[in-house]
């Protein structure tokens, strides 16, 4: 009966790991599954992300141990180049290009 309280939710934080400064965890968002996405995360940047399960008990809401993990620097898709401009008329152009290799920026 006084046996560890299941999780009712998970709350998942983040920081950034390449600020100038040390910054602190912000909450990203809380979930009753076992997945989340995070969302609008900064080309070229790496998070700490950590998952903290949260249950209720007699006592009010428990905290668990959280778990930590490095999500490695995020990349911007590749950029397009040789962009050629076809067809131009007095109103409308065609535009056409080659996406680059990762390697390319």
């Amino acid at each position: 009966p006084f046996g560890l309280p299941r999780p009712t939710f998970y709350r998942i934080q983040c920081k950034d790991l390449t600020a100038q400064q040390t910054t602190p965890y912000s909450t990203a968002g809380d979930t009753e599954s076992t997945m989340y996405s995070l969302l609008l995360l900064a080309p070229n940047t790496a998070y700490n992300v950590r998952i903290c399960a949260l249950g209720k008990s007699m006592l009010g809401l428990v905290e668990s141990a959280c778990s930590d993990v490095l999500v490695a620097k995020t990349s911007p898709p590749p950029l397009p180049v040789q962009i050629i401009s076809e067809r131009v008329t007095n109103n409308s152009v065609t535009l056409s290009w080659s996406q680059a290799d990762s390697g390319d920026f």
